[in-house]
């Protein structure tokens, strides 16, 4: 990991050499220490899997870092998207291309709509009954919505809980 740190550091300079700016880099210089001292602490990576353990372990070890650190919400979203690799990574890419001023509380519920319903779907096998019939199951469902969607759906009054996933996922 260090020598990933001093790699980096090298190609911020050279950046800054071949653009002219040696007083003055492209990466603040309080940015690139952040990130030696974070990598030093060796935080793990995430995958994107669809373990909720594995996930919500990845954000407490993340945020346990951040706040030893004092790192600024920008530097906890470029240093936490940094650590994603596999198909949280190419996530990523695709969002941070729509999205590039991402603070750290929208990046940790960056979920889409389809991760959200596997997710939901895991769940609902633990507590039956709170989704026991289909129109529960919706209303449960739109609960857990982010509010930009909910705010959408909910006057709809959709019946199904196909409805309220095919309506989020279009409104997404």
């Amino acid at each position: 990991m260090d020598e990933l740190s001093d790699m980096m550091q090298t190609l911020v300079g050279a950046m800054a050499t071949q653009q002219g700016e040696t007083e003055d880099p492209a990466i603040p210089v309080e940015n690139v220490v952040i990130v030696k001292q974070f990598l030093k602490l060796k935080p793990p990576t995430f995958s994107g899997e669809m373990d909720l353990v594995k996930a919500n372990e990845w954000l407490l070890e993340m945020e346990k870092n951040f706040r030893l650190l004092k790192c600024g919400e920008q530097q906890k979203v470029e240093i936490g998207s940094y650590l994603l690799t596999g198909a949280a990574s190419r996530w990523w890419n695709l969002k941070g291309v729509r999205e590039p001023n991402t603070n750290w509380a929208r990046f940790k519920t960056g979920k889409t709509i389809v991760d959200y319903e596997a997710a939901f779907t895991n769940l609902a096998e633990y507590a039956p009954h709170l989704v026991a019939t289909d129109e529960m199951r919706a209303r449960r469902f739109e609960d857990g919505l982010r509010y930009e969607i909910k705010r959408v759906i909910r006057p709809l009054v959709l019946p199904t809980y196909a409805d309220v996933l095919d309506r989020a996922i279009i409104v997404e």
